[in-house]
């Protein structure tokens, strides 16, 4: 059988030199069966002549206006003609040049219809640390428990659910989610997969991520109605942390926001060394 084709999409507007890293990134993959495919808003900072100096180890791109990075990876998904599909952000990178090897040669797409891996995060302070997948998805209901930039999706389940663009923060935790409940196969590939870095939309935005979240699990979650309250209370309490954060946040000193990190995640981040 011939090797499954993955087609990796990496959405971006005005990214700057940012997509000449990704770009190099996906280039140097030792598995050959993959297809890179850029998908540009219409930028004007130069992105469209990096994208031509590339243009021969590019499967496909268009550049033209969209209506936000949602819309972008539905058209994404559109032009992709792999089995499998992956969405690498502009900076983000895989974690090593064999990780496209190790995933299609393991035998695990054969079993699951999502695979996700564990991630690199780059924080802004310059700290590296490696971010394992250890909640289960049973508490998918609390947010995302992997970085969209670590799961390969089948391409036909991005057909049949391609993004909700109302969400404009989380309309990958929005399909995830739902065909979680669908209960499609997920598999975990306890290898990091990516390399990306904090600080996104989705970051600087927590108290809009947080509402979408509520809204999106409250639509496909538990009917029993104390179920419901629950995660109405829970979200709520996590927009009010969010708040208590950024508060401390803007009157601490950078070694001092280093150090409340390493104490608040050390039970889900570890060093490479873990």
């Amino acid at each position: 059988m011939a090797d499954l084709k993955c087609s990796i999409v990496t959405v971006c507007l005005n990214p700057g030199p940012l997509l000449e890293k990704t770009l190099k990134s996906i280039f140097s993959q030792n598995y050959l069966s993959y297809e890179p495919i850029v998908v540009d808003g219409g930028s004007t900072d130069g992105t469209q002549d990096t994208i031509l100096r590339y243009q021969e180890k590019i499967g496909k791109w268009i550049s033209e206006s969209d209506s936000g990075l949602y819309d972008a990876m539905n058209k994404g998904v559109a032009l992709a003609s792999g089995e499998w599909i992956i969405f690498m952000n502009c900076g983000d990178v895989f974690s090593d040049d064999s990780v496209l090897q190790r995933i299609f040669e393991s035998g695990v797409v054969d079993q699951s219809d999502v695979v996700y891996g564990d991630s690199f995060v780059r924080y802004p302070d310059g700290v590296t640390r490696l971010v394992r997948t250890r909640r289960p998805l049973s508490t998918m209901w609390k947010g995302m428990v992997f970085n969209h930039q670590s799961v390969f999706v089948k391409k036909s389940i991005l057909e049949k659910y391609p993004f909700d663009t109302r969400f404009r923060l989380a309309a990958d935790f929005n399909l995830l989610f739902k065909i979680y409940n669908l209960s499609y196969p997920f598999v975990y590939f306890p290898y990091p997969i990516s390399v990306v870095t904090s600080g996104g939309v989705s970051d600087t935005d927590r108290t809009r991520v947080f509402n979408e979240y509520m809204e999106i699990v409250l639509t496909y979650g538990s009917q029993f109605f104390l179920k419901r309250i629950f995660v109405v209370l829970f979200y709520q309490s996590c927009i009010l942390v969010n708040l208590v954060k950024k508060w401390l946040k803007n009157r601490l000193t950078p070694t001092q926001v280093t150090y409340v990190r390493q104490y608040l995640f050390r039970a889900r981040v570890s060093d490479d060394s873990n």
